[in-house]
């Protein structure tokens, strides 16, 4: 059966808004000014920033204690995953690729805890054939290999693959360099990436996956 490779965050999990309600929670405990919050999420770079990074700008942003800083990663992540939800439509797209035939599998770059937290924490688990977290296999995308290591895992022939995902850096490229078609998901973002464009483009994960399951070129 032919692999169907997702991306998790901003893909199949919406991972921007669970860091906005975090992040709106938190000033609201700390009694901190609302206003506020476009400067943490702008200091959480989407989630892809170096999380040392993201604890230095959010302790000067929000005036941390040295004990608050110590553990504001910990803390984020993990009001991440309690404010998680599935994308719209997530679970009856995967369901129906798996009644097409193909085998939905996450390919994805983060931390092996917080990314199979988020994995189980929503049933996914029970929704793809597996997963690979670049955390745990050592490579990460847009390096070709992680897609070799997917499918070795799924037990499915990489030809004829397909990559969805919301990084043209990570899951466009990583698509182009493995030889695979991809769909891209711009979330209003214009592409400004130095690499060959997706197979296609699509505004939701659920048209991303019917333009897969009907592709004929």
């Amino acid at each position: 059966m032919p692999l169907l490779f997702l991306d998790l965050d901003n893909t199949l999990v919406d991972r921007e808004a669970a860091y906005r309600a975090w992040a709106t929670s938190y000033l609201a405990e700390r009694g901190s000014r609302a206003d506020l919050l476009e400067a943490m999420v702008l200091a959480d770079g989407d989630g892809l920033r170096y999380k040392p990074e993201v604890a230095d700008d959010l302790a000067e942003l929000l005036g941390l204690s040295p004990q608050d800083k110590e553990s504001i990663v910990k803390v984020l992540r993990a009001g991440v995953v309690a404010h998680l939800s599935l994308v719209p439509g997530a679970a009856e797209a995967l369901a129906s690729a798996r009644e097409a035939g193909w085998t939905p599998f996450i390919v994805t770059n983060g931390v092996e805890a917080q990314q199979e937290a988020k994995i189980r924490w929503l049933g996914l688990d029970a929704m793809v054939a597996g997963w690979v977290i670049s955390d745990a296999c050592g490579v990460r995308k847009p390096d070709p290999t992680i897609f070799d290591l997917a499918a070795q895992q799924a037990g499915e022939p990489l030809a004829g693959a397909w990559m969805i995902g919301d990084s043209a850096e990570a899951d466009i490229a990583g698509a182009h360099a493995a030889g695979l078609r991809s769909v891209y998901l711009p979330r209003g973002r214009a592409w400004t990436a130095d690499v060959p464009p997706a197979t296609a483009d699509a505004d939701s994960l659920v048209e991303a996956v019917r333009l897969v399951l009907a592709w004929e070129g």
